[in-house]
This record gives structure tokens, C-alpha cells and sequence, in this order.
């Protein structure tokens, strides 16, 4: 009869483990349906920011684009004439890009760099205009938005492999409790050192 008891008090207390087990299965889940939940919406929110993005760079370019022609178009008519067999815009033989075309692809695939001759007034202003517009939208969003954000920063700065890596480590950092500050040693000082040597040779 006393192991009887025993055993029905067995079974009492792990039925009541099993119960406080069962409850905080509950609220683990209910708190990570809350985390997906917030997390859809601030993915939502990041998508919208970036067509946001997308429809004012347009708008953007689609000023520069005719602004550029209503000046070409005074320049031109108060040029002399000249002979018509070759063409009013030659194309850069390395980047085939003529001040006519929108320099942005071009720009955004590293063919060519803020400083090449070959880019306009127009064009270099484009360019510059986008970059403000992606660095100050990263700068100003929050974590969530950044992250997605720092691969568009990083094909406009155009950022090696392991410079967009250091950007993901020092973002994890700023919010992260636990983790270890990341180094810039590897990847800024050689990057530094190959600019200075490279002066050197031209010299």
C-alpha cells in the first residue's frame, strides 16, 4: 500500500513537471511567433523603403536625363558647324560608355569610377546624387533595415568581399551583447598600403 502512494505521488509530481514543461513550450512559441511577426513586418517595411528607393532614383534620373538633352541642345546650336561623318559623342574605348547613356549600370558593375574622363558633368552629378541618396539611407535606418541594405552599399562603393564582411560583423556588433568587437586591421591597412604604393610607382 505505501509503494502504491509512493507511486501515485511519482506520478503527481512528474505530471506536474510535464505541465510546467508544456508551459513554457507555449510561451517559447508564443514568443517566437511574436519575432516572425515583427520580423514580416519590418522585411515589409525594408521592401517598401527600397522601391521607395528605386522610384525616386528614377524620378532622378529622368530629371538629370532631361535637363542633360535641354543643354546639350543649347550647346549644340551655338556650335559651328563641323563634319557629320563621325559621331557627336564618341564612346570611351575601355568602358564604352558615351556621355549620352545612363552611367549608373556601367558605374554599379565597377567599369567605371566617379573620376573617369569619360564621364559627363551630368553624369558624374547622377552618380553622386545616388550615392548621397543609398548612404544616407542606410545611415539613417534602423538594424532590421540596414542589413539588407548593406549589399546595395556595398555594390555602390563598391566593396571587396571582405570589406561588405566587415560591415555585417561591426553591425552585429553594435546590437549584440556578447560579441567580440571585429578588427579592421586585414582589411583597411593593406587596402591603404596598395594606394600608397601604387602613388609611388607613378611618381
Amino acid at each position: 500500500m505505501l509503494e502504491c502512494k509512493k507511486e501515485i505521488a511519482c506520478l503527481k509530481n512528474n505530471k506536474s513537471v510535464e505541465g510546467e514543461e508544456v508551459e513554457m513550450m507555449r510561451a517559447d512559441n508564443a514568443r517566437l511567433h511574436e519575432r516572425l511577426v515583427e520580423r514580416e513586418r519590418s522585411l515589409k517595411l525594408t521592401q517598401q523603403r527600397l522601391h521607395d528607393v528605386k522610384k525616386s532614383l528614377q524620378k532622378e534620373l529622368a530629371k538629370q536625363g532631361e535637363g542633360g538633352q535641354d543643354r546639350r541642345r543649347s550647346s549644340s546650336s551655338k556650335r559651328t558647324p563641323r563634319d557629320h561623318s563621325a559621331p557627336a559623342h564618341p564612346a570611351n574605348p575601355h568602358n564604352g560608355v558615351s556621355p549620352d547613356e545612363d552611367p549608373l549600370p556601367s558605374f554599379l558593375a565597377g567599369k567605371v569610377s566617379l573620376d573617369d574622363p569619360s564621364l559627363s558633368e551630368d553624369q558624374r552629378d547622377v552618380v553622386v546624387k545616388y550615392l548621397k541618396h543609398v548612404v544616407l539611407r542606410f545611415l539613417s535606418c534602423g538594424q532590421s533595415e540596414a542589413q539588407p541594405l548593406i549589399k546595395a552599399i556595398s555594390a555602390v562603393l563598391h566593396f571587396t568581399s571582405e570589406e561588405e564582411k566587415l560591415v555585417r560583423e561591426v553591425m552585429e556588433y553594435r546590437v549584440s551583447w556578447f560579441s567580440v568587437r571585429p578588427s579592421a586591421k586585414n582589411v583597411i591597412k593593406p587596402s591603404l598600403r596598395g594606394k600608397n604604393s601604387s602613388r609611388h610607382t607613378r611618381r
